[in-house]
């Protein structure tokens, strides 16, 4: 680290373009950070199940399991019925009815949160039913009143 530091201090004190010295300065950090804090690849499945808070380590667990149970299922083709109801009862009794105890545990405790705030409540409640806002709040007769009443008069005569 120590090197690194005097590294750097010798690129900026020694160069005549500061521009330069802190594009090299920028890329001698970037080289340290790599080396020390290197960049994880995170799945797919692990970015998506991360986004959904009430879903425990021990939840994952029991998710992988019952995934490697299906896949063992359709090499074999489904031929073998008591691995299909071993499948089966891990899915619905375990990891469904976990995920719904701990998805109404986690929605609960949020909307305790939120105690009286109506508008932190009626986000949670968007959020639950996949809700999206509306770009126009308001209706088209308000947004162009002129246009309407044109269209009216056209429909009378």
């Amino acid at each position: 680290m120590e090197e690194t530091k005097e590294a750097l201090n010798s690129m900026v004190i020694n160069s005549d373009n500061p521009g330069a010295a802190l594009d090299d300065a920028i890329g001698a950090v970037k080289k340290v950070l790599d080396d020390y804090t290197p960049l994880k690849k995170v799945s797919r499945t692990q970015r998506r199940l991360a986004q959904k808070s009430w879903i425990t380590s021990d939840l994952y667990k029991l998710i992988k399991t019952k995934n490697k149970l299906y896949r063992a299922i359709v090499r074999c083709k489904f031929d073998d019925k008591q691995e299909y109801k071993r499948y089966k009862k891990m899915r619905n009794f375990k990891v469904n009815h976990q995920l719904e105890i701990s998805k109404r545990k986690y929605y609960q405790s949020q909307f305790l949160e939120c105690g009286n705030d109506s508008a932190k409540i009626w986000k949670l409640i968007n959020t639950l039913t996949n809700s999206q806002v509306k770009t126009h709040p308001y209706p088209n007769k308000l947004l162009n009143p002129i246009n309407s009443q044109h269209r009216k008069s056209r429909k009378d005569g």
